[in-house]
């Protein structure tokens, strides 16, 4: 009865089809997706005890298919077990393996190095030398076997020189008896950051005596060299105003300044603070750490006006781009601004004021004014009517979506879209978002960093788990020097922890202060039905990124304070701040 006609085999992901035909008509049979048949996972990058590594693994039915997961830090002992492990020694390295369900992972541990101290073979006496060698105290390796120690004088001591820290060997002196001995210019190598200052006679707690000036000994000597911390001149320009209380200042030990001098400017200028430019910048504390001489500059305000409480203004210009003009509006400091009239060009309708030349964001006048700004007029030709019908016109999406797992109906497709345009966000790999994946502590920072346009940074980190070469290592200095963030402790912040939502709404509020924005607002969280589960410290943060309609519930009224921050509500809490 029935004779088979065109045929579509299934795919992984689509379903197929057979159709057939008889005398009484054609029938078509729809065949379902075979699924995917996953391999083995693969790991693609290693992850290391601070950053994360990826995996892949590939579809068996057709290996175009690919699925990709990020591997947390080697930290998470949630996904990670220890397994052989070979202790490093001083001279070679060791390692620890991690399995999972991943795949394993070798994790190398650097060598250790040697720690030499002299040990003596035979005191030298008045009839004859004596001899030392260096021993490693771990592993007993020796070096500068047979290093003579000079007879001692009938009538003379042994002056012998210690490092204390700092590398290298330095052939003892002999003292005579009654007689000063000259002490001689220093050659060890000073630890790192350090640098010689002198030698003490004894102890550490001895005589200071510098190079080239004598010393009468009276018994066998050690004189240990006396090291101090390296400082930084940091150079005080006024940048237009009148006086400093000090041109410079040196920084202290470990590289920050006690205190910061004060400047003056005549009229009615306002000392602002000391930055690293002289517009813009980083803001100079007591906490900022130099390593290297620098230059600061003092940065002023004019408040305008006369008398009273200082009031700083901006200024709102209007380019109609080739239409009527319009003239700028002065506003002051967190004030809105009022459209002005509607320009006029010939041939051309006025579709409103955006944000940028090209004419992509339109601007939303509740917006609060913080700075000077230029809003650009919008224009569309006038077309000629040719017929009564209206005329459907596509309107493509100027973005093209790079990323698989965003789709134009998902909630969060406005904010990946403005925060992958603003280069705030970046995807996992070129052609997935991940906006369920959850954002770690580092992450956050990254993104407020980027947000404010990267601004220069000097110094290091005082959280000893920030690494110098990180990814987020700028950001946060930048963070840490502005109040934007505090750590788990005065050395740890724990860069690739996962960020709560409550902790995402403290990073947020501390970050609205820096931007001068309103943190007074309070929302009601006993609307929540785990209102109870807010930690004590952060319930007034949370209340105002609530209020500041920043952060709203989940599934079943849930605020969920302490659970993850996904990538996808981190680009819409970031978003929600900017447009306001």
């Amino acid at each position: 009865t029935w004779t088979k006609g065109e045929y579509k085999a299934p795919t992984c992901e689509d379903a197929g089809y057979q159709k057939y035909t008889s005398e009484y008509g054609e029938v078509t049979e729809t065949i379902s997706a075979t699924g995917h048949s996953w391999g083995a996972w693969t790991i693609t990058k290693d992850p290391t005890q601070t950053e994360t590594g990826t995996a892949e693994r590939v579809c068996q039915n057709d290996n175009s298919h690919k699925d990709t997961m990020i591997l947390p830090a080697l930290t998470d002992d949630k996904t990670w077990t220890k397994g052989e492990y070979q202790a490093p020694t001083c001279e070679d390295t060791g390692y620890q393996k991690y399995t999972s369900e991943y795949g394993e992972v070798t994790e190398i541990i650097p060598a250790t190095g040697h720690t030499f101290e002299w040990v003596i073979d035979k005191e030298a006496t008045t009839e004859a030398p004596g001899f030392k060698h260096e021993e490693c105290t771990k592993c007993h390796k020796t070096r500068n076997e047979n290093t003579e120690i000079p007879q001692i004088p009938t009538e003379g001591y042994v002056i012998s020189y210690d490092a204390n820290g700092g590398s290298g060997v330095m052939a003892d002196g002999t003292a005579s008896k009654d007689k000063e001995f000259t002490l001689p210019e220093n050659e060890f190598t000073p630890p790192e950051g350090k640098r010689f200052k002198c030698w003490a006679i004894g102890s550490l707690d001895g005589i200071e005596i510098q190079p080239g000036a004598g010393y009468i000994f009276t018994d066998n000597t050690t004189v240990y060299a006396v090291w101090e911390n390296i400082s930084y001149t940091v150079t005080f320009d006024k940048n237009g105003g009148d006086s400093v209380s000090a041109e410079t200042i040196s920084t202290n030990a470990d590289g920050k300044l006690s205190e910061l001098p004060t400047a003056e400017r005549s009229g009615r200028y306002r000392f602002k603070g000391w930055y690293t430019e002289k517009s813009g910048g980083t803001k100079i504390t007591e906490e900022t750490v130099f390593t290297e001489d620098a230059t600061v500059y003092a940065q002023w305000t004019y408040p305008g006006g006369s008398g009273g409480s200082s009031v700083t203004y901006y200024t709102v210009t209007f380019d109609t781009q080739g239409g009527s003009e319009i003239d700028s509006i002065r506003v002051t400091r967190n004030s809105t601004v009022k459209s002005p009239e509607e320009p006029v060009k010939d041939g051309y309708i006025f579709d409103g004021w955006f944000n940028e030349k090209e004419c992509n964001t339109e601007f939303d006048f509740d917006t609060k004014i913080n700075n000077n700004i230029t809003l650009y007029a919008k224009w569309t030709e006038e077309q000629p009517v040719v017929s009564d019908e209206p005329i459907e016109t596509e309107h493509p999406d100027a973005w093209e979506d790079p990323f698989d797992d965003v789709d134009k109906n998902d909630w969060f497709y406005d904010d990946v879209k403005n925060a992958y345009e603003n280069g705030l966000f970046s995807g996992i790999t070129d052609n997935l978002f991940a906006p369920d994946q959850a954002i770690t502590r580092g992450m956050m920072v990254a993104v407020l960093y980027r947000a404010e346009g990267e601004p220069y940074v000097t110094g290091t980190s005082k959280f000893e788990d920030v690494a110098a070469n990180a990814y987020y290592t700028n950001a946060v200095i930048w963070a840490e020097n502005n109040g934007i963030v505090k750590g788990y402790s005065d050395i740890e912040f724990a860069p690739d922890k996962l960020i709560s939502r409550e902790e995402m709404a403290a990073i947020m509020n501390r970050y609205a202060d820096y931007k001068g924005v309103d943190t007074t607002v309070r929302g009601d969280l006993t609307k929540f039905a785990d209102h109870s589960k807010i930690a004590d410290w952060a319930r007034e943060n949370v209340a105002w990124a609530v209020g500041y309609g920043l952060l709203s519930g989940r599934d079943n009224n849930l605020l969920d304070p302490q659970g993850n921050t996904t990538r996808a509500e981190t680009a819409a809490i970031l978003n929600r701040f900017l447009e306001k």
